[in-house]
C-alpha cells in the first residue's frame, strides 16, 4: 500500500474527487480521474405547479352547452358542466351539490389533468380535463348511466339510458 505523507494511495484519491467536486483543487495525480455522471432528480409535483390555473373557467361543450369550474391552490371546484340529453333537454351536472361530500377538491396533478365524477340522483357523469397552459383546457365527458327518470322538456329518459360522449373546451 503506497502512502502519501499520512495518506493512503485511494484515500488522497478520495478526498481529491470530493474536494473536486466540491469546488476545491486536488493535489494529488489521481484528481484526473474521468469525471461521473450524477442524475438530476425531477422537480416533485407541488401545489405550487398547478396553482398557475388558478381562478374561473368557461367555455361550451361540443353541442354548444355551457361549461364552467373554479380551480383553486390547484384543486378542481364548482364545477358545472350541462349536458344536451337531446330533443331541447339539457341536464345540469354541477358540484358540490352533486359531488360525494367527501371529496370536494379535486387535485389537479403534476401533467395537468384532473377526472371528476359527478354522481346525482338521477345521473353519473365522467368529466376528464386536460390544461394546455395557464388559460386553456379541454375536456371530455360521458354520462354512462341513468340512475332515475328525468322529465324535461316534454320528455321522459327513464334508466337504463346511457347518453352520446361530449367534448368541451374551456379557457379563463
Amino acid at each position: 500500500m503506497t502512502t502519501i505523507g499520512r495518506w493512503t494511495a485511494a484515500g488522497a484519491a478520495a478526498l481529491a474527487l470530493t474536494m473536486t467536486a466540491c469546488g476545491g483543487t486536488a493535489t494529488s495525480p489521481s484528481a484526473n480521474a474521468a469525471p461521473t455522471a450524477t442524475a438530476t432528480p425531477a422537480p416533485a409535483a407541488t401545489p405550487a405547479t398547478t396553482a398557475i390555473f388558478d381562478g374561473i373557467w368557461s367555455g361550451t361543450t361540443s353541442a354548444g352547452k355551457p361549461v364552467t369550474f373554479r380551480v383553486f391552490s390547484g384543486q378542481l371546484t364548482d364545477l358545472n358542466l350541462s349536458l344536451d340529453l337531446g330533443n331541447g333537454c339539457t341536464y345540469r351536472a354541477f358540484h358540490p351539490d352533486s359531488f360525494d361530500p367527501r371529496d370536494p377538491l379535486f387535485p389537479i396533478d403534476n401533467t395537468g389533468r384532473v377526472a371528476v365524477r359527478l354522481t346525482d340522483i338521477a345521473l353519473r357523469t365522467n368529466v376528464g380535463i386536460d390544461f394546455l397552459s395557464a388559460t386553456t383546457a379541454r375536456g371530455s365527458f360521458d354520462a354512462p348511466d341513468l340512475r332515475d327518470i328525468v322529465k324535461c322538456a316534454g320528455q321522459t329518459y327513464t334508466p337504463p339510458r346511457t347518453f352520446a360522449p361530449g367534448t368541451f373546451t374551456i379557457s379563463r
